[in-house]
């Protein structure tokens, strides 16, 4: 897993190194972007994931080797 040097407050994005594809929802959380699946899908489903620059939100979109994957933080205000 490659963390992006470009790390904002906001967002953080890894590249899947990963040498067969493999769904969104399990990356996430493989990458330590979310701490249960459970809290992907709600990543998902609320329209801060994107892979490669577009927004995704189905739990099951597979995601390629190479591809850049981004989180938003969610805001809580």
């Amino acid at each position: 897993m490659r963390v992006s040097p470009r790390r904002q407050r906001s967002s953080l994005t890894v590249i899947s190194e990963s040498p067969r594809t493999q769904r969104v929802d399990r990356l996430i959380v493989e990458r330590g972007l979310a701490e249960s699946r459970h809290k992907a899908v709600a990543l998902l489903m609320a329209g801060l994931v994107s892979i490669d620059g577009k927004t995704v939100s189905k739990p099951g979109t597979q995601v390629p080797s190479g591809s850049r994957i981004t989180v938003k933080r969610p805001r809580h205000g």
